[in-house]
């Protein structure tokens, strides 16, 4: 048997689960579609979010989404679209988690208005509007590597880079962030 057999008879077979669930509500058909994706999913999100447990969780939304938006589903390959909503919702996740991280690091610099003198405050506050100057993607590398302490290898393996790179990025980025704070 060949591999576009396979895949084909899958495909089919996808296509007459989702018109049980549709049609019958039927859970089982529904199961034995997260039976057959939750591998794909799992490790699609695992290598965007390390922590198991949010892993899970994010899987678990993504499947719960999925099943509400199943009538949207135009046919595509079912592992590709349930794939899709996990990585949108590991995205999600991702930013909120900055946006708390973001919260908390004002907070902490709140607190701390003893301890500095304005410069170091007009520094820090350089430092932060730097950051938000940067691209996305650097962002999440700042943050991963100095917010959430992530080691070069957890950053390369996330962004799939060499830890050699991820080195070379973060002190491009630095000093990105040391001339822009210098000409402000």
């Amino acid at each position: 048997m060949n591999l576009l057999y396979i895949e084909m008879e899958s495909y089919n077979d996808d296509i007459e689960l989702v018109y049980r669930v549709l049609q019958n509500a039927d859970a089982k058909a529904f199961e034995t579609l997260m039976e057959r994706y939750l591998l794909k999913v799992y490790r699609s999100v695992g290598r965007m979010i390390e922590n198991k447990e949010e892993c899970k969780d994010v899987v678990q939304q993504a499947f719960i989404q999925a099943y509400k938006k199943l009538d949207t589903w135009h046919g595509e390959c079912f592992g590709g679209w349930i794939t899709t909503i996990a990585r949108n919702i590991a995205l999600h996740h991702l930013r909120d988690k900055e946006r708390a991280c973001e919260v908390s690091f004002k907070e902490n610099i709140d607190v701390l208005d003893d301890v500095y003198d304005d410069e170091h405050e007009l520094y820090l506050q350089q430092l932060e509007d730097a950051i938000k100057l940067l691209s996305t993607n650097d962002q999440q590398i700042i943050i991963w590597h100095y917010y959430e302490k992530y080691s070069l290898k957890e950053i390369a393996q996330k962004i799939g880079e060499s830890e050699n790179n991820v080195k070379v990025r973060i002190h491009r980025i630095r000093k990105s962030l040391k001339q822009k704070i210098n000409y402000e």
